[in-house]
């Protein structure tokens, strides 16, 4: 048995006390601070869950749960004083996870919100509640019908392409550069209040892509520099053509068309340099759903050419950047 003497209990002492010391003294110097209790419910324990972060400057926005307002849209510099909420929730309320950060605009963010799965809205903010700004949906000239139509607004170096809806243009490419007055139509494909049913928009910082479709079933792939004088259509398919999961691969689009056949095709933006790049054995050989992913110069999408069952293929949207089917897998 363990005998403890006067000598080892002041040791015992000592170094309980020193341990608590340098605990307390490391509780005292943490460097994570609360920054604000936005969820002020009468449960102490009530939650705000914070989610879909994103910087601007010196700022951050978040959306959060505050009370019975619902999801909001929220800026921070850091202090509880300066913890502000950007829109109303009330009145645009936020689906749980229905916030997508589209990119930037000088020192900007345009955000698409999701306020029920019918109803979006386009906005634009630099983190402060006067700088946030709603540019499309209910309450503007015109609402968003992006994600209706199987596709989120495309963002070039200055500007962003969308999916809208009015009643006297049917549904369209916009533009915005940001602003109220700086939204506009960009291209009515089909005019007066017949909807063109354009969808499909992908973009880089100077390009714009996007497919159209007319009452008749007939596609069209149109190029754009982000204004109406610089929009132009580059092809045209007949009805019975599927034209489908349009990527920007540098200065190309690249996309999936299917008439007797089913093959990836690229666009330089004119008629000639539109063209199928692929010869496939296979009659659907490729995967619909999964699309077209773009990784730096490459294009990533899955085939299923019969030989060598359903596999993730490549391409840097050239016929010599794309390898015949007999040489895949070698």
């Amino acid at each position: 048995m363990t005998v403890v003497t006067p000598r080892s209990w002041s040791l015992w002492t000592w170094v309980a006390s020193f341990t608590w010391f340098a605990l307390a003294s490391s509780l005292s110097a943490q460097t994570a601070n609360l920054v604000r209790d936005i969820n002020l419910d009468s449960d102490l324990r009530a939650d705000s869950h914070p989610s879909s972060l994103a910087t601007i400057g010196d700022r951050v926005i978040f959306t959060a749960i505050a009370n019975t307002a619902g999801r909001q849209l929220w800026g921070s510099d850091g202090t509880a004083e300066g913890t502000q909420v950007l829109f109303d929730g009330s009145t645009d309320p936020i689906q749980s996870s229905g916030l997508d950060l589209l990119g930037r605009l000088g020192n900007r963010l345009i955000l698409s919100v999701d306020h029920s799965p019918f109803e979006e809205s386009l906005w634009v903010t630099d983190s402060t509640p006067e700088g946030t700004t709603k540019l499309a949906g209910t309450g503007t000239q015109v609402e968003l019908s992006s994600s209706y139509f199987g596709s989120q607004p495309a963002l070039m170096a200055d500007r962003v392409l969308f999916i809208g809806t009015t009643e006297s243009t049917g549904t369209e490419v916009w533009v915005t550069n940001g602003t109220p007055e700086g939204t506009q139509l960009l291209v009515d494909t089909a005019p007066g209040a017949k909807s063109g049913f354009s969808w499909e928009l992908a973009a880089t910082e100077q390009r714009g892509w996007f497919l159209s479709s007319s009452q008749y079933g007939e596609r069209t792939l149109w190029l754009s520099d982000g204004t109406t004088a610089g929009t132009t259509e580059v092809l045209h398919w007949t009805s019975g053509t599927s034209v489908r999961s349009l990527a920007a691969l540098g200065d190309l689009a690249i996309f999936q068309v299917q008439a007797s056949d089913q093959e990836l095709w690229v666009s330089d933006g004119t008629a000639a340099g539109t063209m199928p790049i692929t010869d496939f054995a296979a009659v659907n050989p490729l995967r619909i759903d999964s699309g077209i992913q773009v990784l730096g110069a490459r294009a990533f999408f899955v085939v299923d050419d019969v030989t060598h069952g359903e596999e993730i293929w490549m391409s840097d949207g050239t016929r010599q950047g794309t390898p015949a089917r007999e040489r895949w897998h070698s």
